[in-house]
Order: C-alpha cells, then structure tokens, then sequence
C-alpha cells in the first residue's frame, strides 16, 4: 500500500511550499506526508506524542527553536486529534 504512494519525483501541492517546521519536504514519500499515512493507519496520536517527546528532549543539543516549533507543531495536531475524539 505505501509502497504504491511513493515517487521519486516528491513535489509540495499546488499553492503550498515546503516549509523546515509545517512541511519538510524530507518527510513527504511522493503523493502523501507521513503524518497522513500514519493517519491512514490509526496510529497518528501515538505518533504525534513521541514527537513532542523527540524534539523537546533534543532541541538544546539539535534543532534549537526550530525543534521547539516542530514540538509545537505535533503537540497543536494531537490536541486536534483528542479534541475531536471527545
């Protein structure tokens, strides 16, 4: 199934550019980011909490602010997800 979502030709949508924090380009397999496959599996939550957890414990050592944005950005999407399960 995944295997079929990728290319090799890995392009942001029409109107939307690849951004370090909201959408790196490394993190996309050609059709679909993986934040939408892990949705598509049911494991986006989990997902979502270990970056959290990820970035902030690496952020001083790594990333800097950037890895807190990144931090921000999964912790704003998995309380998108528990909202919406309440």
């Amino acid at each position: 199934m995944i295997a079929d979502l990728r290319r090799k030709d890995a392009t942001a949508k029409e109107g939307e550019e690849w951004d370090d924090v909201t959408k790196p380009e490394h993190y996309h397999a050609g059709k679909l980011e993986c934040i939408e496959i892990f949705e598509a599996l049911g494991i986006a939550a989990p997902a979502c909490q270990a970056n959290v957890i990820k970035y902030v414990f690496r952020y001083k050592e790594k990333g800097g602010v950037k890895d807190l944005e990144k931090a921000r950005w999964y912790l704003d999407r998995l309380l998108t997800y528990e909202r919406e399960n309440l």
